[in-house]
Order: C-alpha cells, then structure tokens, then sequence
C-alpha cells in the first residue's frame, strides 16, 4: 500500500508536469503559427543579399521623404528587352523593385511602366525626351531609361540604365529626386591652382 501511495503521488507529479509542458509548447507552436502566416501573407522580404542590394540606404529614404512636391516616375521599358539582351534580364527587375522601394517609401512618390513599342507614340516621346536606345536584331530601338515629371513641371531623366551602374542605381535615381526638389540649388565649385597657366586656350 505504501508503495503504491508513493508511485501514486509521482505519477500524479509528473502528469501535472506533462500537462504543463503540452500547454507551454502548444502556445509556442501557435505563436509560430501565427507569426509565420504573418510573413506569408504580408508582402515583407528580407534581405539576405550580402551588400543589402534590395534595401535602400538611409539617405535614400532621407531624401525621398523630404520631397516637398509630387514626382511622377515613367519607366520607359521595351518588354522584349530581356529577350534580346538576356544579360539584363535580372538587371530589368532590380531596377524596378528599387523603384518600387522608393514609391512606398514617399507619399509624393509615383510610378508606371510603360511599353515603347516600335513606332508608338510612347516610343516616339522617348526618343524626344532625349531616351537612348539599344537596337533589337531587326534595328528597332528598345529603351530602358526613366523620366521623373516634378508638380512644378521639372523633368530629369536617366536615358538608360546600364547593369554596369547597378552599384551607383540608388545614387543616380537619389540624384534625380534630390535636383527636383524645390530647394535645391546646384553646388558652386572653386578650383584654386596658382601655378596653373591663366589662359583660355589651356
């Protein structure tokens, strides 16, 4: 009877401690769950790139924040590009999730992809707002370049994007939006060299 009294009170003790440790990992497991469903349903990304290409640097934010005006960003993109040039396939979508990064950290900040297709009218205002283009086997021109359209009708443009600048793409697109702000004034540089000859035709 003793014995049985003793095993009777650990068991007991133990379940309450089985118990315990059930409810404790259920409602990890159910904080998992949810935070888990959280990430999938949201359209968070973490970047895992080692030089954080895909994260905007603090001055970006800094400046596209301090907008004191609506821009409007047109990405002339031809949508054969990546086909002909299938090296910039991957550069294509950098560049607009870049763009994308900056739109969703600016309320002044929009964006569109257009189509240039040969012959159209879009294609046309690429070519006269200064686009440049490379060709497709046929001669065609297809662009990848952008427009930034300022409230105050200011327009800059970086008239294509080539993958070789995609480690200086956030300081020219930064660059834009800083020049269409309406407090920007361009900065004055001096240059002092004495010993230089004085002469214009140097």
């Amino acid at each position: 009877m003793l014995f049985r009294s003793i095993f009777g009170r650990i068991r007991k003790k133990y379940s309450k401690i089985d118990v315990c440790l059930s409810v404790i990992f259920a409602a990890f497991a159910m904080i998992f769950f949810l935070l888990g469903t959280k990430l999938l349903c949201s359209k968070t990304v973490v970047d895992l790139t080692p030089r954080k290409e895909f994260t905007l640097q603090q001055k970006s934010y800094d400046i596209s924040n301090s907008l004191e005006q609506k821009v409007h960003i047109k990405l002339y993109l031809s949508d054969n590009l990546s086909s002909t040039y299938g090296s910039y396939e991957r550069y294509v979508a950098y560049v607009v999730e870049i763009f994308e990064k900056y739109v969703s950290s600016s309320n002044n900040l929009s964006f569109e992809i257009i189509n240039p297709k040969p012959y159209s009218a879009e294609a046309e205002n690429a070519k006269q707002i200064g686009m440049e283009a490379l060709l497709d086997d046929d001669g065609n021109p297809l662009y990848f370049g952008a427009e930034f359209i300022a409230e105050d009708n200011k327009t800059r443009i970086i008239p294509l994007f080539l993958k070789e600048r995609k480690n200086e793409l956030e300081s020219d697109i930064s660059f834009v939006l800083r020049s269409l702000s309406r407090n920007y004034h361009k900065p004055t540089i001096g240059i002092v060299a004495p010993n230089l000859p004085v002469l214009r035709k140097t």
